[in-house]
C-alpha cells in the first residue's frame, strides 16, 4: 500500500510525522509558480512536493476561501499513486512511490528555491510523466 502523508505547514526544516517515517510519501507545498509556499515545513524526509497555496476550498460554515497546506498538496499525489497503479498495474509500491518521485519535475532552479535545495524533495508533482514513462524505474 502506498502511503501518503502531508509534510507539514510550519514553515521550518524539521520532521513531521506520520510525513517523515520511512516508506511514507511526504509531500510538501508550493505556490502555482512552483517556489516553497510561505508556510511549508521542508526536510531531507520530504519527497517530493505539489500546489497547495491559495487553494479554493469549502469551509465548515458553507462558505468558501483560498487555503493553504500540505494538507491540499498530499491528495495530489495520492491521486497520482492511483493512476499510477492503473497505468503500471504490475508495479509494488514501494515501486509506485519511486515512480512518482524520479518523475517529478526539479524546482530547484527556480528563484526562491535555491536555499531549499535538497529539502522539497525530487521536486514537484508530474502527473504526466509518472503515468507515461515506464522507463525511470
Amino acid at each position: 500500500m502506498v502511503v501518503v502523508a502531508a509534510a507539514g505547514n510550519t514553515n521550518a526544516e524539521l520532521q513531521f510525522f506520520p510525513a517523515s517515517y520511512d516508506h511514507v510519501v511526504s509531500v510538501a507545498n508550493t505556490t502555482m509558480e512552483d517556489v516553497k509556499a510561505p508556510g511549508a515545513t521542508y526536510s531531507y524526509k520530504v519527497d517530493l512536493t505539489a500546489p497547495g497555496y491559495g487553494v479554493y476550498s469549502t469551509k465548515n460554515d458553507n462558505s468558501y476561501a483560498s487555503e493553504s497546506g500540505s494538507s491540499f498538496s498530499s491528495p495530489q499525489v495520492a491521486g497520482a499513486a492511483a493512476l499510477v497503479k492503473s497505468a503500471f498495474p504490475n508495479l509494488s509500491a514501494i515501486q509506485i512511490m519511486e515512480q512518482l518521485r524520479v518523475s517529478a519535475d526539479d524546482i530547484y532552479s527556480i528563484a526562491g528555491n535555491t536555499v531549499y535545495i535538497g529539502l522539497l524533495g525530487k521536486g514537484r508533482l508530474n502527473v504526466f510523466n509518472a503515468v507515461s514513462k515506464s522507463d525511470l524505474i
